[in-house]
């Protein structure tokens, strides 16, 4: 349904359609000189978004989508806004589940812009169905998240300000729950990070870090060796291997002088994956054991008679 509709009639909106404009057109029809179609928006456009997306998020949700307009990004210089401007235009109406409907010239698509447009974690973030809450809102800062399903939290830190600002959070801000440990992988730069709580980025003017934040508790993996032999296993080894990337330790001993007939002896692993590059990736881990030879048994019986 479109457009500009009364956010007070919402459950009128939901009972009839699955989607509507909250608002007017994002273009910017008064700056296109001598009847071009260019620059196509401008930053003041982008940035009014900011109070809708805060006030229609109780009204979002699977089924129910808050459409914001369409992304005037995909024709570079043309689009009206900076490189940094086009990401946080994708970054808010990700966080917002909003359609991404492009509203640029698909026949002369920018290089650069549709790197942006490809990035698959931030449409991963909008396909979600999840609308993010405001929860900062300052003069220079914005600040939204929306936890998603499997207890990820997806952050967006705004710069509003004409000058570059350090805009600061907690895990616990955000809605995470207690962790020794959080991930912060920025879905923009695809550069992970880890903290204890505190979260602090540099943002440029006009941009965003935009941010899956997740809990880290250190999984851990048991293995097990029985000695199922008639003789003792000696200087048993128990290993695992992870891919490239991870890591492990082993907080409990992985090695055992003597392992006797019929026992079993067990190791446990710590283990940590980095995050995924991709919507979906799988990895393999393998345990391993090894023991030295078991000596032969030998008999003397003694000189000839």
């Amino acid at each position: 349904m479109s457009n500009s509709l009364n956010i007070a009639d919402a459950s009128t909106w939901q009972q009839y359609a699955n989607g509507w404009r909250t608002g007017g057109d994002i273009e910017d029809y008064g700056a296109e000189p001598g009847g071009s179609s260019y620059p196509l928006t401008d930053w003041a456009n982008v940035e009014s978004r900011f109070d809708q997306v805060a006030q229609w998020q109780p009204h979002g949700e699977p089924g129910a989508f808050n459409d914001y307009d369409s992304i005037e990004v995909g024709n570079g210089s043309d689009d009206g806004l900076t490189y940094t401007e086009r990401q946080t235009q994708l970054s808010l109406w990700s966080l917002a589940s909003s359609p991404l409907i492009l509203g640029t010239d698909l026949t002369s698509l920018n290089r650069s812009d549709l790197g942006l447009l490809l990035n698959r974690s931030v449409i991963a973030a909008d396909q979600d169905g999840v609308d993010a809450s405001r929860l900062v809102d300052t003069g220079t800062e914005q600040v939204f998240a929306k936890t998603e399903k499997n207890g990820d939290v997806v952050a967006g830190l705004f710069n509003t300000s004409g000058g570059a600002e350090t805009i600061s959070t907690t895990a616990s801000a955000l809605g995470l729950g207690s962790s020794p440990d959080y991930l912060l992988n920025n879905l923009w730069t695809h550069r992970s990070t880890e903290s204890t709580g505190p979260i602090s980025v540099d943002v440029p003017s006009h941009g965003v870090a935009l941010l899956r934040v997740i809990g880290v508790r250190n999984p851990a993996a048991t293995e097990s060796f029985t000695n199922n032999g008639p003789l003792p296993a000696l200087g048993v080894r128990l290993g695992l291997r992870v891919p490239s990337g991870w890591s492990r330790t082993a907080p409990t001993p992985a090695s055992f002088v003597v392992v006797g007939s019929g026992q079993t002896v067990q190791a446990t692993f710590t283990v940590t994956a980095p995050v995924p590059a991709g919507l979906f990736a799988t990895s393999a881990v393998a345990a391993s054991a090894t023991a030295q030879p078991t000596p032969a048994t030998t008999r003397s019986t003694g000189p000839a008679g």
